[in-house]
């Protein structure tokens, strides 16, 4: 069974997917779909402080940005 979920940036639901049964169209998602915001330190580890879920298309847009951010 398939867990329904809704996008945190766009408010689109959808199903949690599995980016590897899918075709090359979605190489580019690079098989996530939630973003983590934490942190790390010798001492405690990793800490996450929240999670986001994002669809495929935010997930494009997401990747999108990270791309072009490194290209500076």
């Amino acid at each position: 069974m398939a867990k329904a979920v809704k996008c945190d940036r766009c408010g689109r639901l959808f199903e949690y997917y599995d980016v590897k049964a899918w075709n090359s169209e979605l190489t580019n998602v690079l098989g996530f779909h939630t973003v983590v915001q934490g942190s790390y330190n010798s001492k405690d580890g990793y800490y996450y402080k929240k999670t986001y879920d994002l669809c495929i298309d935010c997930c494009r847009e997401f990747n999108k940005w990270l791309e072009e951010a490194n290209e500076t």
